[in-house]
């Protein structure tokens, strides 16, 4: 039974069904597209974390809260998963570590606050070590917040991640075991034992990479352009690899956006970058959370034209394939070889050389098309792209880039 302070985005989409060995949980009513606002509802009872691991204190917190609710809610919170060896005068303690979900944030002073809330529906949700949804609690509204991350099939059950998930089975079993007193048993981890050393595998390189990154980070000399597009991409590559779709995509990311700031002729790749992170975030959490909205304005209104310029489509830049741009966006190839070496038939809008024309003539050290210009004096550059300039067509494409 949904609470009254529930709200989704249409009641058809979802309902809290029995789950074979699970209790119960939430099914999708009907095909859902990543993305999708599938519930906003209330706490039924928030607790800051000093009072988290003092039972007696605690209680008292949660039975006070829940006297401000109306006597069906009050059931409801009651009647939620709890540790069956739970005494009875720290029950509801025991209800609230069940169900719990972390509800942390910064508030409206300023004030990073650590804290976590039980819901009614929410507390519903079964976890999964490769969630196809993802919660996201709103300071503004005091509200949690479930989306889509993955397309859903009508049927499908609907689930979050509880803990950690980038970790490997045993890690993730414990940690579950532990948190929770239970044994996953979603279909990660029920998968053959085959499958499970090869997920286990990834799950370590890709762990290996991020422990490379941190110390990119902290080293005193920053690492290069090229070091951070390497490292992050394998970061990125394992998630992918694993088919995670989680809002953590974005933190691989961001690094390069970082690294772009210190080092110049890396506009395209930043203000793409700044796109897909905005994008992930969008999809993830929704268009108005915190992270969503800093990302879409951290897109300057040069960048956003220059993003026009390249015709990104949220996919792909210049109607490229999906392999090729990967090779682009990591900085493994660049425009200006790609189209020399035939290797694509280089469709260029005619912003995009002009953008290039004028960055050239203002003695910028860099190129929309990569870092040729390095090392070259902007008189030759400016040849090259005046050449350029003159095979675009009428209708303002490039039918070839160099001879």
């Amino acid at each position: 039974m949904a609470s009254p302070a529930a709200q989704g985005s249409g009641p058809q989409l979802f309902r809290i069904d029995n789950i074979v060995n699970k209790g119960l949980g939430m099914l999708a009513q009907a095909n859902i597209a990543a993305g999708t606002l599938l519930l906003t509802e209330s706490p039924l009872a928030v607790l800051p974390e000093a009072l988290m691991e003092q039972p007696r204190n605690a209680t008292k917190a949660i039975a006070s809260q829940l006297k401000q609710l109306a006597p069906d809610e009050q059931e409801i919170y009651r009647a939620l998963y709890k540790d069956a060896s739970a005494s009875k005068r720290t029950r509801l303690h025991a209800i609230f570590l069940s169900n719990c979900f972390d509800a942390s944030g910064v508030n409206a002073e300023g004030v990073h606050e650590k804290q976590a809330a039980c819901f009614a529906t929410f507390s519903r949700i079964n976890h999964s070590c490769n969630p196809n949804a993802e919660v996201y609690f709103d300071w503004s509204t005091r509200s949690q917040r479930l989306f889509a991350i993955k397309d859903i099939v009508e049927g499908d059950e609907i689930c979050v991640a509880y803990r950690n998930i980038y970790q490997i089975k045993e890690g993730r079993q414990s940690e579950l075991q532990s948190a929770y007193g239970f044994t996953c048993l979603c279909t990660t981890c029920s998968l053959p034992e085959e499958a499970t050393q090869d997920r286990d595998r990834l799950l370590g390189e890709f762990l290996l990479w991020k422990q490379i990154s941190e110390a990119q980070e902290n080293q005193a000399t920053k690492a290069s352009m090229r070091e951070v597009l390497a490292v992050q991409r394998r970061q990125y590559s394992s998630l992918r690899s694993l088919q995670f779709s989680t809002s953590d995509l974005a933190s691989t990311l961001i690094p390069v956006i970082i690294a772009c700031e210190h080092e110049s002729g890396w506009d395209c790749i930043k203000a793409v970058m700044k796109a897909l992170v905005s994008g992930v975030y969008e999809v993830c959490l929704g268009n108005e959370s915190a992270l969503a909205i800093r990302f879409r304005k951290a897109i300057s209104e040069e960048e956003g034209e220059l993003l026009r310029a390249l015709a990104w489509d949220g996919n792909v830049i210049l109607g490229m394939e999906v392999n090729l741009f990967e090779h682009w966006l990591w900085g493994e190839v660049e425009l200006a070889w790609l189209a020399s070496a035939k290797v694509w038939r280089l469709q260029v809008p005619r912003a995009l050389l002009l953008w290039e024309v004028e960055l050239v003539m203002s003695g910028q050290n860099g190129s929309i098309f990569g870092n040729w210009g390095t090392g070259l004096l902007s008189e030759q550059r400016s040849l090259v792209i005046r050449k350029t300039v003159k095979r675009v067509i009428v209708d303002g494409r490039v039918e070839a880039w160099l001879d």
